[in-house]
């Protein structure tokens, strides 16, 4: 995997995407710009080396305004930077559309992915694009893929996952794979559910808990968080 720092980008123009889905109050004020800062070194990086950087970034599921992330952008970095419309807003973005990556390639001489939490998705900005230009990986994906690496080759034991949230499609795949380094793999009570009713197959199903009852849960409580720990 390429560096960003293996590149010449002086004077040359750097679609760098972000993950700047960022948690916003009814008002549409930014609760948290914790994903903005991590990408903050990547987009400096580019600004000291006179590259014209061009953010690509989502909000939510693609309605939302980039309004407030450009504001809170130039007020960290205090520099302007391009930052492209809602990325989620176009069609050919979630449909991996080979003509609309196309579009966005030629907006740019290098792509620099900096977005991990959306590495998994079969999207445009994701998948098509970096394929169309010379493309390399962020500071902050850098570190999170080192990260990763070193827990699957080398984990501290014991070992323990934990793996939750409302998008069970694509959580619940992850969890054999989990199981094969982790020691216990802990998930919350929808995807339990969803191991259960898709019937994925468990190579290690010893290893996995979740919630006793309650399988439409977002967390479990505190009698199997007791239950849990009492293995350990």
């Amino acid at each position: 995997m390429k560096s960003i720092t293996d590149f010449s980008v002086e004077g040359k123009k750097v679609l760098v995407r972000c993950d700047f889905n960022v948690p916003l109050s009814e008002s549409g004020e930014i609760l948290n710009d914790a994903k903005i800062r991590e990408s903050l070194p990547t987009l400096q990086y580019l600004l000291d080396h006179n590259a014209k950087v061009i953010v690509i970034t989502h909000l939510g599921d693609g309605s939302e305004s980039l309004d407030g992330v450009k504001k809170r952008l130039f007020e960290l970095l205090g520099r302007q930077v391009e930052v492209l419309e809602n990325i989620r807003s176009h069609k050919g973005e979630m449909e991996n559309s080979p003509e609309f990556a196309k579009t966005l390639a030629d907006m740019g001489d290098i792509y620099i992915n900096e977005a991990f939490d959306v590495c998994h998705r079969n999207h445009a900005s994701v998948v098509a694009l970096p394929a169309l230009l010379p493309h390399g990986a962020g500071f902050a994906l850098q570190k999170e893929v080192q990260v990763l690496t070193q827990i699957i080759q080398s984990p501290e034991r014991p070992m323990v996952a934990i793996i939750g949230g409302a998008k069970i499609s694509t959580k619940a795949p992850l969890v054999d794979p989990f199981c094969a380094f982790a020691d216990l793999v802990i998930v919350n009570g929808l995807i339990k559910q969803e191991l259960i009713t898709q019937k994925i197959p468990l190579q290690y199903p010893e290893k996995v808990l979740g919630p006793k009852d309650n399988l439409e849960s977002l967390d479990i409580n505190e009698q199997d968080i007791l239950r849990i720990t009492a293995i350990f």
